[in-house]
């Protein structure tokens, strides 16, 4: 997708800039991240946007912990960083939660993404 909202070619180190102003209070033990996908709005409505799709395992202490962040762009910037598992009691719980996700970074691919680690190590 092309326009303001198209995630950029430089998104890898876009995130990887946000993950250093905003780092993960744990220590970082693995990076994936996803190729620019779709954010397909469920139960037929017209809207989608693009996106792309980091999930990061981190050391918490008692055991290894995974979780992902999802990204939305305009002009070549993080507008939004989501996370599409967030369960709200309020809007629809468990539910709402499995849905989200399903339509956002769910069914991306992912692949290595070691200029994380380095952009953080670099950071510290």
């Amino acid at each position: 997708m092309k326009g303001p909202d198209a995630v950029p070619g430089n998104y890898r180190q876009v995130i990887a800039r946000h993950f250093a102003a905003n780092p993960p209070r744990y220590k970082l033990l693995n990076a994936l991240i996803s190729p620019p996908g779709m954010w397909n709005s469920p139960l037929g409505a017209s809207w989608s946007a693009p996106i792309a799709c980091a999930r990061l395992t981190v050391e918490t202490g008692n055991s290894p912990s995974t979780y992902t962040v999802g990204f939305r762009f305009r002009n070549g910037q993080i507008i939004e960083a989501f996370d599409p598992e967030y369960n709200n009691p309020a809007a629809g719980g468990l539910f709402t939660a499995m849905l989200k996700n399903s339509v956002t970074c769910g069914p991306l691919t992912y692949r290595p993404y070691p200029e994380l680690k380095q952009t953080l190590r670099t950071k510290r």
